[in-house]
């Protein structure tokens, strides 16, 4: 499609970085237009709607929680289905794999080269995928196992502890129970406690603890 006019919106909840990778598009992809930015995936849907573009580029992480896969989901099941290319710091396993399994056109880390992030563009406006090969060799590679503590954790929250009750009983903090939960849930690609236990199910890593499966 190099030629035709590729319109574009760009999603990215640091205005600086959204801004960087408007003028790499405009540098790199010169049929691209941008047609639409927003810093959330509420804001996305709203761009999408109203511009209909031929490709999203969204970040990954929109604040904490990897919502540039929910954003995925939403825009491949939506009305306005469109490509959406993934551009990311992270290359954890879990979340490639998600986003290839969910539909994304391309994963693009930051750090990828302006020919990269154009040829990226162009397959998905085509109604290509495109991925790095190393890229695929990290997503398909084995998920990394828990360490006795976080299987713990993962034991008690399985059996319906709260963050609260799951402290008291390992005699942590109910912060620290939190930030191994958001870590597990940034290292195996979920996006709530229920699939990060349908996960720990799925793995076998409940066993031996007491808790049905």
């Amino acid at each position: 499609m190099a030629g035709a006019v590729i319109r574009v919106i760009v999603v990215d909840d640091h205005p600086v970085i959204g801004y960087g990778l408007e003028r790499l598009l405009r540098d790199a992809v010169p049929e691209a237009v941008i047609v639409g930015t927003a810093t959330s995936v509420d804001g996305a849907l709203e761009a999408i709607r109203e511009a209909r573009p031929d490709v999203v580029i969204c970040d990954l992480m929109l604040g904490e929680a990897p919502d540039g896969l929910r954003l995925l989901e939403l825009v491949r099941d939506g009305p306005q289905a469109c490509p959406v290319v993934i551009y990311s710091a992270y290359d954890i396993p879990a979340l490639v794999l998600r986003a290839m399994e969910g539909g994304a056109a391309a994963y693009l880390r930051k750090s990828a080269r302006p020919a990269e992030v154009a040829a990226a563009v162009r397959a998905a406006a085509s109604g290509k995928r495109l991925f790095d090969p190393d890229l695929v060799r990290i997503a398909h590679g084995a998920r990394p196992t828990p360490s006795e503590r976080e299987r713990e954790i993962l034991r008690l929250v399985a059996a319906g502890s709260s963050n609260e009750e799951t402290a008291r009983q390992m005699a942590l903090s109910p912060k620290t129970i939190e930030s191994h939960l958001r870590r597990m849930f940034m290292r195996y690609g979920v996006f709530s406690r229920s699939e990060l236990i349908a996960v720990a199910r799925e793995q076998g890593w409940l066993l031996g603890g007491g808790e049905p499966v």
